[in-house]
């Protein structure tokens, strides 16, 4: 594609979610302990890296965490596995 001139693309998933979650250090513990086999990485700026796996806090109130969650095409087993983990309120509220 590159000799013809194209840009290759990423697509990417990108929705968002609450979770009563009390910060993002517990998230990246809760994370971690349901998916262990992942690399989990809590970033500097307080986003989470779950290998290419991307959550980043968009808004924070007293009792919930609003994350943007976005993933690579390539990871949307994954990606959508952790969707509906954080969607669930069993397993959002449990720490």
């Amino acid at each position: 594609m590159q000799q013809l001139g194209l840009v290759e693309h990423d697509i990417r998933f990108t929705s968002t979610v609450s979770t009563s979650a009390s910060s993002m250090e517990a998230l990246t513990k809760k994370l971690k302990r349901r998916f262990p086999q992942e690399s989990v990485q809590l970033m500097p700026d307080a986003s989470i890296m779950m290998g290419a796996i991307l959550l980043k806090m968009s808004a924070e109130s007293d009792d919930n965490l609003d994350l943007l969650v976005s993933w690579p095409y390539q990871e949307e087993e994954l990606g959508s596995s952790l969707l509906s983990m954080l969607q669930s309120p069993k397993t959002s509220q449990a720490e």
